[in-house]
């Protein structure tokens, strides 16, 4: 064709070149006309149309183009297929290389079961890639996450296996557990986020080498994150996890906060707890104070791990470290005041924000309503610990706690924050109480005299307390955990009257005691009750909060019922308290409660106190104990017993192992051999069991 011209080999030159690729001049090019030169040459002469029309003719010059390499995205894809291609491989030489010794060792050893299996074996796992196709389940059948029980719960209830899933399933009672053989995955102990898809069948490392060996399928991940955001959320309402987050994001985005949740919930042995609790503190040492790292995940995990521990850990001041270090990451991220503005006309404030900017520090973001939860929390925390275990106040009130709670409530968010905000607003009123009748000095020298103020003052307090109540959602006035914390905190505002003296001037003041301290007998009788009301499948599973009102209350009853004062009765206040019954009734729940732990510990976390104790089994102990205390506290001496008595033995397996009953210890006061028996072990700490054991005589004023 003559608008096609044909490159020769002799044409060297660039200018040449690039006037041989254009096909047409300007205008012919621009009317979209062919363009045909009269001597067959681009750039040679002018074209015949532009000759008829006098017009000057130019040939474009084209960029020289640029030859084209590899594709850059082409080439990024193929080397991660080559990585992961490479990582496949070297986890089935590893697999290959383990399976001789893990199959010699599987047929030496007998079966596992029972509680002597390894945490790994309560979760079931998948099998290797080198398996047979026929032992590997289907994708497309759900997956016996745990072999331990043919029930799986997705409502809270349990339900039978069916079908193709029920051959997957040991049938029920069948407790043989088979030895782990997938690969977990771990990202260096679980402390930084990560964007790689895991499976729903891989198995998650929750707690690290060598601290324990807990891991778990994503697959049943979810169903523990689902367990936590409707059976222990709600109880304790401060780090809420939303509905529609997966256990694959929360692990991706935040994995320490993913593994604490997940160890919170997930049934595991003695031996796991405390290894997990050993790398749990380590994390936190390392990457807050040798790190000095300033996250909200860290706070909220820290939180967390404080409620969902047990009282006597803040009585031997086990947590105390956590919760100093909770309060730090508030004060660090700037979590407990208002976020300044342009506007605020507190030059401090911001002369501050202006200082930090010009360091090269940006200006701290507006608090969300997840970091005003964590900074509430926090302050509940604190408050509650000052209030009933006699620490330092950490966290004293404010301002910015009431527009925290108007904020959240505003919002509604979740249908626990209704709750949390009540909890916030009761506590706001347990820090005047605080205020107003500090804890008294431990060698009473701070002992103070029961006066017309300190009446009036409980007065008022109890009065706002009344008032509190009536404003409290109807459904919230109804929950256990809300009466045991209310109430709870009416034994703190009546408890210092123990340790204050009569007057010596105003017979008025005396009985005015006497009404303050029936007051407080009041409110630990109604304690006691809602705690012992408690389901026994939710007594095992309770924050930190309800077992510091009940061990508050526990402490404070025992000196009530052997306190020595003209302005009291010790003997009318045991009658009416009914200490050994309400003491047995609640040791008896404990015990029952511990049952059924042990029917659910498939399925939840049962908390142990050492390898052998469970913190039920623990409860029920030192209730036992308590009550025989008191009963020999109480009974009459028997001066025509026989010299020569030899003790009674009984043959009821129940008490084998455990505290003898009341009436033993009491038919033979001389025998050294009960009080052996009843020698306590750590539940409050060792000082205040061999105080109680020394007639209370460290609470005398």
């Amino acid at each position: 064709m003559a608008d096609i011209p044909i490159l020769s080999s002799n044409l060297n030159g660039s200018d040449t070149k690039e006037r041989a690729r254009a096909r047409a001049c300007v205008y012919c090019n621009k009317s979209k006309t062919k363009c045909i030169w009269p001597d067959g040459e681009p750039g040679v002469g002018a074209c015949q149309r532009c000759a008829r029309l006098h017009r000057p003719c130019t040939v474009p010059h084209t960029a020289k183009e640029r030859r084209r390499g590899r594709g850059t995205r082409v080439g990024q894809l193929e080397e991660k297929i080559d990585g992961l291609v490479s990582l496949l491989n070297a986890s089935r030489q590893i697999q290959q290389q383990s399976s001789a010794p893990r199959s010699a060792s599987t047929t030496s050893e007998p079966p596992i079961s029972g509680h002597d299996a390894p945490d790994s074996a309560v979760f079931g796992q998948l099998p290797t890639p080198a398996t047979s196709s026929q032992e590997q389940p289907s994708a497309s059948r759900p997956f016996c996450i745990l072999p331990m029980s043919c029930h799986h719960v997705n409502d809270g209830h349990p339900g039978d296996c069916t079908g193709q899933h029920g051959q997957d399933c040991p049938p029920p009672g069948h407790t043989t557990l088979q030895t782990p053989t997938s690969t977990a995955l771990s990202s260096s102990g679980g402390s930084e986020p990560t964007n790689s898809y895991i499976p729903p069948t891989a198995c998650i490392e929750i707690t690290p080498q060598p601290y324990g060996y807990l891991r778990i399928t994503m697959g049943e991940a979810d169903r523990l994150l689902k367990l936590y955001q409707t059976d222990y959320h709600p109880r304790f309402p401060f780090v809420p996890i939303p509905r529609n987050t997966t256990a694959q994001d929360l692990f991706q985005r935040q994995p320490f906060l993913f593994r604490t949740i997940i160890q919170i919930v997930a049934p595991q042995s003695a031996a796991s707890q405390r290894g997990f609790t050993t790398w749990f503190r380590e994390y936190i040492a390392t990457h807050i104070v040798v790190k000095q790292e300033k996250r909200l995940d860290l706070l909220q995990a820290i939180l967390l791990f404080i409620a969902w521990s047990e009282s006597h850990y803040y009585a031997e001041s086990w947590v105390t470290t956590l919760h100093q270090l909770a309060v730090g990451l508030v004060v660090d991220l700037g979590l407990n005041s208002h976020k300044p503005s342009k506007q605020d006309g507190n030059g401090a404030n911001q002369f501050v924000e202006d200082a930090r900017r010009l360091n090269g520090h940006r200006g701290r973001p507006p608090h969300t309503l997840e970091d005003m939860r964590a900074y509430l929390g926090c302050f509940y925390v604190s408050s509650l610990t000052a209030a009933l275990f006699r620490h330092i106040p950490l966290m004293p009130c404010s301002t910015y706690l009431s527009f925290c709670c108007d904020k959240i409530e505003a919002e509604q968010e979740y249908i626990a924050d209704t709750y949390l905000v009540v909890l916030i607003r009761m506590h706001r009123i347990l820090c005047r109480i605080i205020a107003v009748f500090p804890a008294p000095d431990s060698d009473g020298s701070g002992t103070a005299t029961f006066s017309a103020a300190a009446h009036m003052a409980m007065s008022n307090l109890r009065a706002e307390l009344d008032d509190f109540k009536l404003q409290v959602p109807r459904n919230i006035r109804d929950n256990l955990s809300f009466e045991i914390g209310l109430k709870g905190i009416l034994v703190r505002l009546y408890e210092p009257v123990v340790y204050m003296a009569s007057s010596p001037v105003s017979s008025i003041d005396g009985i005015r005691k006497s009404e303050a301290m029936w007051c407080c007998l009041d409110a630990l009788k109604a304690t006691l009750d809602a705690y012992a009301s408690i389901p026994v499948a939710d007594l095992s599973y309770l924050p930190f909060n309800t077992y510091c009102h009940m061990t508050f209350s526990l402490i404070t009853a025992t000196r009530l019922v052997v306190l020595q004062d003209p302005d009291w009765n010790s003997k009318l206040a045991g009658e009416s308290l009914d200490f050994a019954g309400i003491t047995q009734r609640i040791s008896d729940r404990c015990d029952q409660a511990d049952t059924v732990a042990i029917a659910e510990e498939w399925r939840r976390k049962r908390k142990y106190v050492n390898d052998t104790v469970s913190v039920m089994s623990m409860h029920r102990n030192k209730l036992r104990w308590i009550r025989s205390w008191y009963l020999s506290k109480t009974a009459a001496p028997n001066p025509a017993a026989p010299e020569s008595h030899s003790p009674v033995h009984h043959s009821d397996s129940q008490y084998q192992g455990q505290i003898l009953p009341a009436t033993e210890m009491i038919a033979d006061t001389g025998n050294p051999a009960p009080v052996e028996a009843l020698s306590p072990v750590s539940f409050l700490g060792d000082e205040w069991w061999q105080a109680m054991l020394d007639d209370m005589s460290f609470l005398q004023p």
